[in-house]
């Protein structure tokens, strides 16, 4: 009955979003790499704009996606908000070097001078119109900004797979991500990001869930001033809510909870 439910929710949801307008970008999807080791410098971090509270909630949600991906201190990104007034936006950034200080959201480091390898950066823009684009001006919609940072973690997988290759089959499936087109890598970051946000929300009643999915997914993926929705990057609306359903059902349905057979599960999807 519940895995009914949910298959439910999830094809209804499907069923009731429409495409969004085409936007010029200035970025390759919502994720940018480089050899250097510099590739986050042009990026101005800001304070959070907001209060402790919501910086608080901010911190924990990625502490908590942290904990469900199981990162190492040496794997986890940096998190941070950046100065995005000249186009909305949140970015995964690999080979960042950006030194951790006092603009830092979120970060597991030890020594304030140490560089972190990858970053993830949520404008603070757009941190703010998201979190008041809902039926209630007065909440907050702080499971958009989670979706949101989901996304972004799943590009950090695919970071991680790139830097660190564990053998030769590895570095095969490594040089495919790196070729994939744009559109495929972020429709594998969206299953990633589905899979997270389930295995978040399965500590919630189903039948509230049910009207979260589908408010959160209609409100996260027909947004239209975005480039996190740009559909030349990202994919169209349709293809994404369908690699997070996927992603969703993983976790609610599968009950799958180890991140390394769902990474596989959503490369042989999308990427291969």
């Amino acid at each position: 009955m519940i895995k009914s439910k949910i298959i439910s929710l999830v094809v209804s949801t499907l069923m009731t979003l429409y495409p969004v307008q085409s936007l010029a970008s200035a970025y390759d999807g919502c994720m940018i790499y480089s050899a250097s080791g510099s590739s986050g410098k042009d990026f101005k971090l800001i304070d959070f704009p907001g209060n402790e509270n919501f910086s608080n909630h901010f911190s924990n949600m990625a502490l908590d996606i942290h904990k469900i991906l199981d990162l190492s201190r040496f794997d986890a990104p940096l998190v941070a908000i950046y100065d995005d007034s000249r186009s909305s936006n949140a970015l995964a950034i690999g080979n960042a070097g950006i030194p951790a200080g006092d603009k830092v959201q979120f970060a597991m480091y030890e020594e304030d001078k140490q560089k972190i390898q990858n970053a993830i950066l949520f404008g603070g823009q757009m941190l703010w119109d998201m979190a008041k684009n809902g039926d209630n001006f007065n909440d907050l919609n702080t499971l958009d900004i989670y979706v949101v940072l989901s996304h972004e973690y799943g590009h950090i997988l695919q970071f991680l797979l790139i830097q660190h290759p564990r053998n030769e089959k590895m570095k095969v499936l490594a040089k495919k991500l790196l070729d994939a087109p744009t559109n495929k890598k972020e429709l594998q970051a969206d299953a990633i990001a589905g899979w997270i946000y389930g295995v978040n929300r399965s500590r919630v009643d189903d039948e509230l869930e049910g009207d979260n999915f589908q408010q959160v997914m209609r409100r996260v993926f027909k947004l239209e001033d975005y480039e996190f929705n740009n559909p030349h990057h990202h994919g169209t609306p349709e293809q994404r809510i369908d690699a997070f359903a996927f992603g969703y059902i993983l976790a609610r349905i599968e009950k799958i909870r180890d991140k390394n057979r769902v990474f596989a599960l959503t490369f042989d999807r999308y990427i291969k």
